[in-house]
């Protein structure tokens, strides 16, 4: 009897083999036969270390990992900006470079978690199309740029991809000519995927592909949701996420190599320890709540400051808010201001009316990776 072969695609670059590991991880466990999963990893160059925490999580869940090694220099000269490189790119040759008796494959981004049994979404009928993949929300400003006549636009982060159907239309070729005519496209390959195949995918379940504005419409709420795709620049190894699923991490990072990994950057971690300091949070936001519940210790935290007198006395994740003034009663106080407005803060802090000869400001950003 034949066994079928789950195959997936996957391709990062070093700086992101933690959460590829962690996705990874979520859909090997959530599959009832990971030993039928076949990976394809897209390789550039990655480093030993990181092909060894690859080939270990496989490993244990009697997964097979195959380095496929890629060529980066087709793509130097191809359009990036923000936190996107020329990875993202890799996705457009994953079928012409998986070997010849792969049919079908699942390409799969890193910054997804899957709870659902990836063969499901293996086994979809197409009808006949080249690609399954979910409506992007974002991706509406796009259509009438992007001259696609059927007013759809796919997010390129989860694809089922007919290999056959895709190799015979020469897709990955007329791809790269897009692209290469047309360097300045907003969302990248996704952006040159939707113009060109426009009438060759096939609309499947956000559920497969619950990405954080479809998380977010009141509309999908009774969704469960499959594959959690973090689509923000905002991700959940941030001190910020507003995914409601972005818990969702830490459950599968808890089975992985990194499960000490902690978003509060090592400066701060630092800070925290020191025992003579009171510690208050300004801020009573997403961004305060979220710091405070990634400090392993909420005993280190005093409580909470806020300007709106309103709060002023009330709980907020079971610390007081207080006013302002709080600040007069202690001595050697720092001051951890969650709010786009630090320099505000700062400022108003600073001023005569309180005593600050003994506090000290730090800045906690959305991104960890951008603390000063």
């Amino acid at each position: 009897m034949h066994t079928e072969r789950i195959n997936i695609v996957i391709t990062c670059d070093d700086d992101f083999i933690q959460h590829m590991g962690v996705m990874l991880i979520s859909l090997l466990k959530n599959t009832t036969e990971p030993q039928n999963i076949n990976i394809f990893f897209l390789d550039h160059g990655i480093k030993q270390q990181s092909k060894d925490s690859m080939n270990r999580i496989c490993s244990d869940y009697k997964a097979t990992i195959h380095f496929l090694e890629i060529d980066g220099k087709l793509f130097e000269d191809f359009y990036i900006s923000h936190h996107i490189n020329q990875v993202t790119y890799y996705r457009i040759i994953a079928p012409l470079v998986v070997p010849r008796n792969i049919k079908r494959v699942i390409y799969i981004d890193g910054d997804v978690i899957v709870e659902g049994d990836i063969k499901e979404l293996f086994r979809i009928d197409l009808n006949n199309k080249v690609l399954g993949a979910i409506p992007d929300p974002y991706g509406i400003e796009r259509i009438q740029e992007l001259n696609i006549p059927n007013s759809k636009y796919f997010n390129a982060g989860i694809l089922l991809i007919d290999v056959e159907k895709w190799n015979s239309k020469n897709l990955t070729k007329k791809l790269l000519d897009y692209i290469q005519n047309n360097n300045k496209l907003k969302y990248w390959d996704q952006d040159a995927l939707n113009a060109n195949l426009y009438d060759l995918w096939e609309e499947l379940s956000p559920e497969w592909n619950y990405q954080t504005a479809i998380a977010l419409n009141k509309e999908y709420s009774e969704l469960s949701p499959k594959i959690i795709h973090y689509t923000e620049p905002q991700k959940p190894w941030q001190i910020y996420c507003r995914h409601p699923y972005s818990d969702r991490y830490y459950k599968y990072i808890e089975f992985s190599e990194w499960k000490q990994y902690n978003p509060i950057p090592n400066k701060i971690q630092q800070l925290l320890k020191e025992k003579k300091y009171k510690y208050f949070i300004f801020g009573t936001g997403e961004l305060a709540k979220s710091f405070y519940t990634k400090v392993s210790d909420d005993k280190i935290i005093q409580g909470f400051i806020d300007n709106d007198s309103k709060k002023w006395g009330s709980l907020f994740e079971n610390k007081h808010i207080n006013s302002p003034n709080v600040i007069n009663e202690f001595e050697n106080i720092r001051i951890l201001v969650c709010s786009s407005y630090f320099e505000e803060i700062k400022k108003q802090l600073e001023s005569d009316y309180y005593k600050i000869e003994n506090i000290d400001f730090f800045k906690i950003n959305i991104d960890s990776n951008q603390f000063p």
